[in-house]
């Protein structure tokens, strides 16, 4: 509400009720810079309660301008990266140095344990109907840059 939307409906209540004494404070306080300091700040709040505000609305004001605090961020469970064939860890990390084999085909590539390859041997991919390529690798999953290194293809990429 404007300062002067206030006053014209400060004067219609006076003409209506008679003079207020709260009303004259409320006005007066609506034209006090420091005032508006106060419901501005909570340092604003205790500054004008020090200097003869009010002492329920300026703690009503400190509170209201209280940060809360901000909500507790639960820790993610960590979890093993899983061999597509057999279901089980193929490491603790994606850092953990191991021997796996990719196998890929034309739609995507999945990573399994040396010994689950039997599985794959002749079978094409359910997605793409390409037959599955393998390759053996060693070391860890995931590089400094975040990417997943692969087995090179044909192309040499």
């Amino acid at each position: 509400m404007s300062l002067r939307v206030l006053s014209k409906k400060a004067q219609l209540m006076r003409s209506e009720f008679g003079p207020s004494k709260p009303l004259d404070m409320l006005c007066d306080w609506t034209n006090d810079p420091d005032v508006c300091y106060a419901f501005e700040s909570r340092a604003g709040a205790a500054w004008w309660q020090e200097h003869g505000g009010p002492p329920g609305l300026c703690s009503l004001l400190k509170t209201r301008h209280a940060r809360p605090l901000p909500p507790s961020v639960p820790t993610a469970k960590v979890q093993s990266p899983m061999c597509f064939a057999c279901d089980q860890a193929l490491c603790e990390t994606l850092q953990d140095n191991i021997v796996c084999t990719v196998i890929k085909c034309g739609c995507r590539s999945r990573v399994i344990h040396t010994r689950c390859t039997e599985m794959f041997n002749g079978l094409d991919c359910v997605h793409c109907d390409q037959r599955y390529s393998m390759c053996v690798r060693k070391g860890p999953l995931i590089t400094v840059h975040g990417r997943n290194p692969d087995c090179r293809g044909s192309n040499g990429r």
